[in-house]
């Protein structure tokens, strides 16, 4: 599995079947059977970040429904994934949204 991407699935046969990581986590290496890490205080990580502060995300374009694939669904090129922590709001350590003050 990609950066941005974990999965404890052993034989898949595309990284479509990797899950993206999980909101308020990241996932920075390859190949990860569980998220590596909370999201920073002070960012939000909304789900595929591959850093910490998500400033990379899960770069796939096409992702399953379920870990078996039976179905496809579109990603957007470039998604955003999560970033600082906007004006007026708190992110705590492993934040998946902001929270307005």
């Amino acid at each position: 599995c990609p950066r941005g991407t974990f999965s404890n699935h052993t034989g898949l046969a595309n990284i479509s079947q990797c899950s993206s990581c999980t909101a308020g986590m990241y996932c920075d290496d390859v190949g990860l059977t569980k998220p590596k890490g909370d999201c920073d205080q002070g960012y939000y990580c909304s789900g595929g970040a591959a850093d910490a502060e998500a400033a990379v995300c899960d770069a796939r374009t096409v992702a399953c429904d379920t870990p078996s694939c039976e179905g496809l669904y579109a990603r957007e090129p470039g998604e955003r994934c999560g970033g600082i922590c906007p004006i007026g709001s708190f992110c705590l350590l492993a934040s998946g949204k902001p929270t307005p003050r």
